[in-house]
Protein backbone atom coordinates (compact mmCIF):
# COMPACT_ATOMS: atom_id res chain seq x y z
CA UNK A 1 0.00 0.00 0.00
CA UNK A 2 0.86 3.53 -0.24
CA UNK A 3 0.11 6.62 1.14
CA UNK A 4 -2.79 8.75 -0.61
CA UNK A 5 -0.84 12.52 -1.10
CA UNK A 6 -2.37 15.69 -2.78
CA UNK A 7 -0.68 18.47 -3.65
CA UNK A 8 -2.23 21.71 -5.62
CA UNK A 9 0.08 24.02 -7.99
CA UNK A 10 -0.38 27.24 -7.52
CA UNK A 11 -0.57 29.67 -10.30
CA UNK A 12 3.10 30.50 -10.52
CA UNK A 13 3.63 26.86 -10.48
CA UNK A 14 4.71 25.08 -13.83
CA UNK A 15 3.12 21.65 -12.19
CA UNK A 16 4.20 18.85 -9.46
CA UNK A 17 5.89 15.43 -9.31
CA UNK A 18 4.99 13.30 -6.75
CA UNK A 19 6.23 9.54 -5.56
CA UNK A 20 6.22 7.00 -2.82
CA UNK A 21 7.63 3.99 -2.54
CA UNK A 22 5.05 0.99 -1.97
CA UNK A 23 5.61 -0.86 1.45
CA UNK A 24 4.60 -4.15 2.42
CA UNK A 25 1.18 -4.97 3.92
CA UNK A 26 0.92 -4.23 7.58
CA UNK A 27 3.88 -1.86 7.26
CA UNK A 28 3.52 1.81 7.56
CA UNK A 29 3.79 3.51 4.57
CA UNK A 30 6.67 5.88 3.78
CA UNK A 31 5.72 9.92 3.30
CA UNK A 32 5.70 10.81 -0.20
CA UNK A 33 7.98 12.84 -1.77
CA UNK A 34 6.11 16.08 -4.06
CA UNK A 35 7.47 18.99 -5.48
CA UNK A 36 6.07 21.62 -7.40
CA UNK A 37 8.16 23.58 -10.10
CA UNK A 38 7.92 26.63 -12.22
CA UNK A 39 8.64 26.87 -16.26
CA UNK A 40 12.26 27.94 -15.26
CA UNK A 41 13.24 24.85 -12.37
CA UNK A 42 12.74 21.92 -15.36
CA UNK A 43 13.87 21.17 -18.54
CA UNK A 44 11.41 19.45 -20.59
CA UNK A 45 12.50 18.17 -24.05
CA UNK A 46 10.39 16.05 -26.57
CA UNK A 47 12.54 13.31 -28.12
CA UNK A 48 11.82 11.65 -31.40
CA UNK A 49 9.10 9.36 -29.71
CA UNK A 50 8.69 10.44 -26.48
CA UNK A 51 9.89 13.16 -23.39
CA UNK A 52 12.58 13.96 -21.55
CA UNK A 53 11.95 16.15 -18.08
CA UNK A 54 14.56 17.05 -15.54
CA UNK A 55 14.34 18.92 -12.08
CA UNK A 56 16.94 19.73 -9.75
CA UNK A 57 17.61 16.50 -8.05
CA UNK A 58 15.25 14.06 -9.91
CA UNK A 59 15.19 13.19 -14.15
CA UNK A 60 11.62 11.05 -16.10
CA UNK A 61 12.32 9.86 -19.74
CA UNK A 62 9.79 8.04 -21.38
CA UNK A 63 9.58 6.74 -24.70
CA UNK A 64 6.83 4.83 -26.55
CA UNK A 65 7.68 2.01 -28.72
CA UNK A 66 9.31 2.88 -32.57
CA UNK A 67 5.92 1.71 -34.34
CA UNK A 68 3.87 3.38 -31.89
CA UNK A 69 3.72 7.55 -31.63
CA UNK A 70 3.74 9.03 -28.00
CA UNK A 71 0.90 10.52 -26.47
CA UNK A 72 -1.94 9.65 -24.64
CA UNK A 73 -2.25 5.73 -24.09
CA UNK A 74 -1.09 2.83 -21.13
CA UNK A 75 2.31 1.85 -21.86
CA UNK A 76 3.01 -1.76 -20.80
CA UNK A 77 5.93 -3.96 -20.24
CA UNK A 78 8.53 -0.50 -20.17
CA UNK A 79 12.50 -1.30 -19.74
CA UNK A 80 15.03 1.35 -19.31
CA UNK A 81 13.88 4.49 -21.25
CA UNK A 82 17.65 4.24 -22.68
CA UNK A 83 18.28 0.81 -24.12
CA UNK A 84 14.83 -0.38 -24.72
CA UNK A 85 14.16 -2.85 -27.11
CA UNK A 86 12.91 -1.19 -30.59
CA UNK A 87 8.90 -3.18 -29.74
CA UNK A 88 9.63 -2.11 -25.96
CA UNK A 89 8.18 0.97 -24.06
CA UNK A 90 11.22 3.21 -21.89
CA UNK A 91 10.63 4.33 -18.57
CA UNK A 92 13.48 5.87 -16.41
CA UNK A 93 12.73 7.95 -13.19
CA UNK A 94 15.33 8.93 -11.00
CA UNK A 95 16.18 10.59 -7.71
CA UNK A 96 19.34 12.32 -6.47
CA UNK A 97 21.37 10.13 -8.77
CA UNK A 98 19.89 6.71 -6.76
CA UNK A 99 21.09 3.92 -9.14
CA UNK A 100 17.70 1.55 -10.03
CA UNK A 101 19.17 -1.72 -12.28
CA UNK A 102 17.24 -3.38 -13.92
CA UNK A 103 14.30 -0.98 -14.50
CA UNK A 104 10.70 -2.25 -15.55
CA UNK A 105 7.11 -1.21 -15.53
CA UNK A 106 4.67 0.73 -17.06
CA UNK A 107 3.06 4.27 -17.45
CA UNK A 108 0.01 6.05 -18.68
CA UNK A 109 0.58 9.17 -20.38
CA UNK A 110 -3.33 11.02 -19.57
CA UNK A 111 -2.32 14.25 -21.29
CA UNK A 112 -0.01 15.27 -24.26
CA UNK A 113 -0.13 18.45 -25.95
CA UNK A 114 2.57 20.17 -28.54
CA UNK A 115 2.98 23.32 -29.92
CA UNK A 116 1.95 22.82 -33.12
CA UNK A 117 4.31 25.00 -34.38
CA UNK A 118 7.49 25.01 -32.28
CA UNK A 119 6.68 21.05 -31.13
CA UNK A 120 7.47 22.39 -27.56
CA UNK A 121 5.62 20.19 -24.58
CA UNK A 122 2.83 22.84 -23.42
CA UNK A 123 0.72 20.18 -21.46
CA UNK A 124 1.81 16.42 -20.27
CA UNK A 125 0.24 14.24 -17.35
CA UNK A 126 1.84 10.98 -16.75
CA UNK A 127 1.23 8.54 -13.54
CA UNK A 128 4.27 5.72 -13.13
CA UNK A 129 4.70 2.56 -12.04
CA UNK A 130 8.79 1.59 -11.78
CA UNK A 131 10.40 -1.57 -10.37
CA UNK A 132 14.06 -1.31 -9.73
CA UNK A 133 15.54 -4.95 -9.68
CA UNK A 134 12.56 -6.75 -8.76
CA UNK A 135 8.32 -6.22 -8.88
CA UNK A 136 8.46 -5.98 -4.85
CA UNK A 137 9.65 -2.03 -4.24
CA UNK A 138 8.27 -0.23 -6.62
CA UNK A 139 8.05 3.84 -7.58
CA UNK A 140 4.78 5.05 -7.88
CA UNK A 141 4.79 8.22 -9.21
CA UNK A 142 2.67 11.19 -10.95
CA UNK A 143 3.72 14.02 -13.36
CA UNK A 144 2.16 16.94 -13.93
CA UNK A 145 2.95 19.95 -15.83
CA UNK A 146 0.63 22.35 -17.04
CA UNK A 147 -2.49 20.19 -16.69
CA UNK A 148 -5.77 20.62 -15.33
CA UNK A 149 -5.63 16.58 -14.21
CA UNK A 150 -5.32 16.27 -10.39
CA UNK A 151 -2.73 13.99 -8.59
CA UNK A 152 -5.35 12.12 -6.57
CA UNK A 153 -7.09 10.72 -9.30
CA UNK A 154 -6.73 6.86 -8.89
CA UNK A 155 -3.23 5.64 -9.08
CA UNK A 156 -1.96 3.52 -11.48
CA UNK A 157 -2.20 -0.83 -10.71
CA UNK A 158 1.04 -2.74 -10.69
CA UNK A 159 1.98 -4.44 -13.53
CA UNK A 160 0.56 -7.92 -12.03
CA UNK A 161 0.41 -8.44 -8.36
CA UNK A 162 2.31 -11.59 -7.40
CA UNK A 163 0.03 -13.63 -5.23
CA UNK A 164 -0.20 -17.74 -5.92
CA UNK A 165 0.97 -20.75 -4.73
CA UNK A 166 3.92 -23.21 -5.35
CA UNK A 167 3.42 -26.94 -5.31
CA UNK A 168 6.48 -29.67 -4.94
CA UNK A 169 5.68 -33.21 -4.82
CA UNK A 170 8.11 -35.25 -2.30
CA UNK A 171 8.60 -38.08 -4.90
CA UNK A 172 9.40 -35.33 -7.90
CA UNK A 173 12.13 -36.28 -10.53
CA UNK A 174 13.84 -33.52 -8.81
CA UNK A 175 12.97 -33.83 -4.71
CA UNK A 176 13.77 -37.72 -4.61
CA UNK A 177 12.42 -37.67 -0.54
CA UNK A 178 10.40 -36.21 1.84
CA UNK A 179 7.28 -34.21 2.14
CA UNK A 180 5.11 -32.56 -0.39
CA UNK A 181 5.44 -29.15 -0.21
CA UNK A 182 2.87 -25.77 -0.92
CA UNK A 183 4.78 -22.45 -0.69
CA UNK A 184 2.57 -19.00 -1.00
CA UNK A 185 4.21 -16.77 -3.35
CA UNK A 186 3.20 -12.84 -2.48
CA UNK A 187 5.27 -9.95 -3.69
CA UNK A 188 7.06 -9.00 -0.75
CA UNK A 189 8.33 -12.38 0.49
CA UNK A 190 8.54 -13.71 -3.28
CA UNK A 191 11.29 -11.68 -5.71
CA UNK A 192 10.15 -11.67 -9.43
CA UNK A 193 12.17 -10.84 -11.84
CA UNK A 194 12.46 -10.95 -15.45
CA UNK A 195 15.13 -10.58 -17.63
CA UNK A 196 16.11 -7.88 -19.80
CA UNK A 197 14.59 -9.27 -22.82
CA UNK A 198 11.03 -10.53 -21.66
CA UNK A 199 12.45 -14.59 -22.15
CA UNK A 200 12.52 -15.86 -19.03
CA UNK A 201 11.62 -15.08 -15.14
CA UNK A 202 12.61 -16.11 -11.87
CA UNK A 203 10.75 -16.82 -8.94
CA UNK A 204 13.14 -16.40 -5.73
CA UNK A 205 11.68 -16.95 -2.38
CA UNK A 206 14.77 -16.79 0.20
CA UNK A 207 11.95 -16.97 3.12
CA UNK A 208 11.19 -20.62 2.15
CA UNK A 209 14.71 -21.60 0.25
CA UNK A 210 13.59 -22.22 -2.60
CA UNK A 211 14.14 -20.35 -6.43
CA UNK A 212 11.49 -21.54 -9.82
CA UNK A 213 12.20 -20.42 -13.22
CA UNK A 214 10.94 -20.01 -16.53
CA UNK A 215 12.55 -19.70 -20.04
CA UNK A 216 11.19 -19.65 -23.60
CA UNK A 217 13.12 -21.59 -25.75
CA UNK A 218 15.64 -19.92 -27.52
CA UNK A 219 15.49 -16.07 -27.52
CA UNK A 220 11.54 -15.89 -27.85
CA UNK A 221 9.67 -14.14 -25.38
CA UNK A 222 8.11 -16.16 -22.65
CA UNK A 223 4.69 -15.95 -23.30
CA UNK A 224 1.14 -17.72 -22.13
CA UNK A 225 0.77 -21.30 -23.63
CA UNK A 226 2.29 -24.85 -23.46
CA UNK A 227 5.29 -25.38 -23.47
CA UNK A 228 6.79 -29.54 -23.97
CA UNK A 229 10.15 -31.40 -23.46
CA UNK A 230 10.86 -28.15 -21.10
CA UNK A 231 14.78 -28.87 -19.64
CA UNK A 232 16.81 -27.07 -16.74
CA UNK A 233 16.84 -23.63 -17.49
CA UNK A 234 20.59 -21.97 -16.76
Amino acid sequence: MFMSWSVAATAADAGVLRFVQASPPGFPAPAAISETFSDAQITLTPTPNGVSVAGASWSLNLESTQARPFGPACYERARRASSAAANRPGLEFNYNGGACNPIGGRYRVLEYQQDPGSHAVDRLAVDFYQYCGDFNHPIVGNFRYHSGIPLDAESLAPMFSASGSVYVLGNSEYVTQGDNYTFAIDAFNTLVMPDADGNAILFNSQANAWRLSFAAPGALPLLPGDYQSAQKTG
